[in-house]
């Protein structure tokens, strides 16, 4: 079966980069009960619980990031397999600028199907691929969203006060009398391989 999308978002193509490396937002963006665990470098193993089509059943494989030309380009390679077969993929992920800080994610690949999921039919394997892909996409977005929002805006140099070279000698004799230490109040403003498990292997729970 042939897999293939690609989406836009709004940031630039070495964020994007650092976002699919790091693992707490691979697991931040993972779908139902899915689980993945590091164990070398670039290296997961993964338990999860899935659905592809009116088939469902627990999953257990790995994953592994290969091939990385940072920020142009990397391979992921993944197994799953259970009961009612076993999947294998391949995928070429591919990052491109898109504009200023701005930037896509493409991918292209196989996975190859066994066993009662491969029995499935191809009308429902497409299915549920698009649908995959879609809610893929649109969770990575979610997420760097709110990873911007989160992180703290630059300090604007023009919106800060320089201090007073002069004062009057009332001004002394109060704040020795009654010194005060005002503080501003601050407001807080509000980390997809496995997306990608999903998308190959099945729905949501």
């Amino acid at each position: 079966m042939n897999v293939k999308g690609s989406h836009e978002f709004e940031v630039s193509r070495e964020k994007l980069w650092v976002y699919l490396m790091d693992p707490v937002v691979l697991a931040k963006i993972t779908p139902g009960d899915t689980k993945l665990e590091k164990t070398d470098t670039d290296s997961y193993k993964s338990n999860s619980d899935i659905k592809i089509g009116p088939v469902k059943g627990s999953f257990k494989g790995k994953l592994k990031v290969e091939n990385q030309q940072q920020p142009q380009s990397f391979t992921i390679n993944m197994e799953q397999m259970s009961k009612i077969g076993n999947a294998h993929a391949n995928i070429q992920m591919t990052l491109e600028e898109a504009g200023e800080n701005r930037s896509s994610l493409s991918f292209n690949g196989k996975a190859k199907l066994s066993g009662v999921i491969a029995r499935t039919g191809q009308r429902v394997l497409s299915g549920v691929a698009s649908s995959i892909t879609r809610e893929v996409f649109e969770s990575l977005e979610k997420h760097i969203e709110e990873d911007l929002q989160n992180a703290s805006p630059p300090t604007d140099a023009s919106t800060l006060q320089p201090e007073p070279t002069n004062t009057t000698e009332n001004q002394i004799t109060k704040t020795t009398e009654s010194p005060e230490i005002q503080t501003p109040n601050s407001k807080e403003e509000p980390s997809f391989f496995k997306r990608i498990y999903q998308w190959l292997f099945g729905n949501k729970k």
